[in-house]
């Protein structure tokens, strides 16, 4: 069974549309699923090298921005929790 988990969805996509728009923002940003792949990967990266690990819960506050998309999809199936706090 294919991985149901938003991070599977996002490299299902990402493997399968590489160069399609996954999010935009007119005159300031625009981000292909390839590339917010990697910067899923890289966050979940930066998060291991900081000592998150399995089980930990991590509370975030962002607002409504482009970096909330980045962040929540890390690695969900790894037990970190996630509180994201608008």
């Amino acid at each position: 069974m294919a991985d149901q988990t938003l991070t599977g969805t996002l490299k299902r996509v990402a493997s399968d549309y590489p160069s399609r728009r996954a999010l935009f923002v007119a005159g300031k940003l625009e981000i292909t699923y390839s590339h917010l792949d990697y910067l899923v990967d890289f966050a979940a990266s930066r998060l291991v090298e900081a000592g998150i690990l399995p089980g930990y819960v991590v509370a975030l506050t962002f607002p409504n921005t482009v970096e909330v998309r980045i962040i929540f999809p890390v690695r969900p199936n790894s037990s970190i929790l996630f509180l994201l706090l608008w």
